[in-house]
């Protein structure tokens, strides 16, 4: 059986930065070999522009509001 399989509440798959939350046990599994100690939050007003850029690893975007424009 697929681990995410075995995720029955969809709230554990949010983490709260900004109120000291934390990515579940059980999503961080599903993010192996992903440090969710590396994760960044990034407040971005309305309609800024952000630079065309690469990097050499994956990057993870978790989306909370809003609707942005993303190119990729």
């Amino acid at each position: 059986m697929d681990i995410a399989e075995n995720i029955k509440d969809p709230a554990i798959c949010v983490a709260r930065a900004s109120d000291g939350g934390r990515i579940h046990p059980d999503v961080t599994v599903l993010l192996n070999p992903v440090d969710p100690e590396s994760f960044h939050v990034f407040r971005l007003p309305a309609l800024t522009a952000v630079e065309l850029h690469h990097h050499d690893f994956d990057e993870y975007w978790a989306l909370i509001e809003g609707h942005p424009r993303v190119t990729l």
